[in-house]
């Protein structure tokens, strides 16, 4: 009635399930607003990740190849988090403006960035470590629960309810 089709991988779950995440990766990669990851993709982790293969790691001199890779890992997705405190904190200030306080956003995606980026680090280091997935689960919400004060704070100030 409407036109056209509609194909089930053309739209994917915006959320799935975010309680059961075993890490963080597993959340913000798999669970959490899969809507918008292409555009976070697009928008910063491909381009970050071209500019540091394409122009900052030839750059280096062959000694120092070791911190280009590291840059390689660890810049694009800082990127994507970062991005997406940016966007949030335009959010809070157009929507909650006289409870905004600069960078509460901000710090809480910055934080999950860096959890995310240990994660990675951790697996790479012990690449035979295999994290139960009850254990997953605990530190996954264990972090969460530390950090998400600073994504709530405006809300329960502004008390829009």
């Amino acid at each position: 009635m409407c036109g056209g089709e509609y194909y089930k991988e053309e739209w994917p779950f915006i959320i799935n399930n975010p309680i059961m995440s075993t890490s963080l990766t597993d959340l913000w990669s798999n669970r959490w607003h899969q809507v918008f990851r292409e555009i976070w993709v697009s928008l910063a982790y491909r381009p970050l990740k071209t500019f540091i293969r394409n122009k900052f790691i030839p750059l280096l001199n062959p000694k120092f190849k070791k911190i280009g890779e590291i840059f390689d890992k660890v810049i694009p997705p800082l990127g994507v988090f970062v991005l997406s405190g940016i966007f949030h904190e335009y959010i809070n200030w157009t929507v909650t403006y006289q409870y905004w306080i600069p960078g509460e956003q901000l710090s809480f995606f910055v934080l999950q960035g860096i959890g995310v980026i240990m994660e990675k680090l951790v697996k790479q280091s012990i690449p035979s470590l295999r994290i139960p997935n009850w254990l997953g689960w605990i530190w996954t919400l264990g972090f969460i629960c530390l950090t998400i004060p600073s994504f709530l704070n405006v809300w329960i100030r502004a008390k829009p309810w």
